[in-house]
């Protein structure tokens, strides 16, 4: 806030880019490829989980061209969705979470730390993780039910201008188990870096 007031007095004429009806739609544009394109539509469906910021989207779509060699583009419809959850996730930490990224891409196990995360696993009341205090999910766990129990998830709404969020939250639920330490582990050994 004080930083935000202080640009104030400095420019006092701000231009505001109107943000996309659809973040999928005008992250999916932006894929060069048609089939890519086609197999990320379906993957994501009506899942929120890109952050509604088209300059963040553009670096997004530019990240996600340099991870879209790491693994073969498969034949199969299902296996395609598959794929393209595997390189929008990788993409997304790379571009925007730089820690997680790194303790990932040193420590290959810590994936399954990760996922127990954005899975609830690791109990409705324990303290979230060290690395992830300065996170916030999309969705919450419910405090409704006993801790036996499946996780209950209810939607948090979060700010879209806030850079805490973690917007891939409800697609690595629903493609939890598609999305092992293997799945995941040539994308940190790729690093992003141009082919």
């Amino acid at each position: 806030m004080r930083a935000a007031h202080y640009l104030e007095k400095i420019c006092t004429d701000l231009y505001r880019l109107p943000l996309p009806v659809s973040s999928v739609v005008f992250f999916s544009s932006m894929i060069q490829n048609e089939q890519q394109r086609l197999a990320l539509n379906e993957a994501i469906g009506e899942i929120n989980c890109l952050p509604p910021n088209p300059r963040r989207l553009k670096a997004l779509a530019n990240q996600w061209e340099r991870f879209a060699g790491c693994k073969a583009f498969p034949e199969a419809a299902e296996e395609r969705k598959i794929w393209a959850v595997g390189v929008l996730v990788a993409s997304y930490i790379h571009q925007f979470h730089r820690d997680l990224w790194e303790r990932w891409h040193f420590t290959p196990e810590f994936w399954k730390d990760f996922m127990a995360w954005c899975n609830g696993e690791r109990g409705r009341n324990a303290e979230s993780p060290k690395w992830a205090a300065a996170l916030k999910l999309t969705e919450h766990i419910s405090d409704e039910g006993d801790s036996i129990t499946k996780p209950t998830w209810s939607p948090d709404f979060p700010n879209p201008g806030d850079i805490d969020i973690f917007w891939m939250d409800q697609l690595i639920r629903e493609y939890k188990d598609f999305l092992s330490p293997s799945d995941m582990q040539c994308y940190t050994k790729f690093g992003g870096q141009e082919p």
